[in-house]
């Protein structure tokens, strides 16, 4: 038998938010029905690319077809635990939070500032969540785009 050289590691990628189960995403992005339309739910998906966050969503927004029932957060979902949560357009139902685990930033868009989700964010913006995407996706854009001239 010819001597083969032990193997060695050249490089460890990190995995990809866009695939990686939410069990194991250290940030994510979940959309609600109240995000009106599959298009701003798409939205809400390229600014959790341009984060590095994996997508969630509630079960309603499953139900509608926006997404697969592998990004479901909550009692008949995944349960989750990331450093980082951004839940955009969701009230808080117990079934979706019963998922959250213990992440350890929360934040939450939604037009009601006293919906149970506001409640446990660590910021809570009072705002239209597909409006706040759509400024978040321009200025993250602006950033890549001032990112490539260095």
């Amino acid at each position: 038998v010819p001597d083969v050289p032990d193997p060695e590691v050249v490089e460890i990628l990190p995995a990809d938010p866009a695939t990686i189960d939410l069990e194991e995403a250290t940030r994510v992005v979940a959309g609600g029905i109240g995000l009106v339309e599959e298009a701003h739910f798409w939205t809400m998906s390229r600014v959790a690319a341009a984060l590095g966050a994996s997508v969630g969503a509630t079960r309603p927004v499953v139900d509608a077809g926006w997404t697969e029932f592998p990004r479901q957060i909550g009692t008949t979902g995944a349960l989750i635990d990331p450093d980082l949560y951004i839940a955009v357009a969701i009230s808080g139902a117990v079934q979706h939070t019963s998922g959250l685990g213990q992440p350890d930033h929360v934040i939450s868009i939604n037009t009601d500032a006293a919906c149970p989700m506001m409640q446990i964010a660590d910021l809570a913006v009072v705002a239209d969540g597909p409006q706040v995407l759509v400024a978040l996706e321009r200025l993250l854009a602006a950033e890549e785009e001032g990112s490539d001239d260095d």
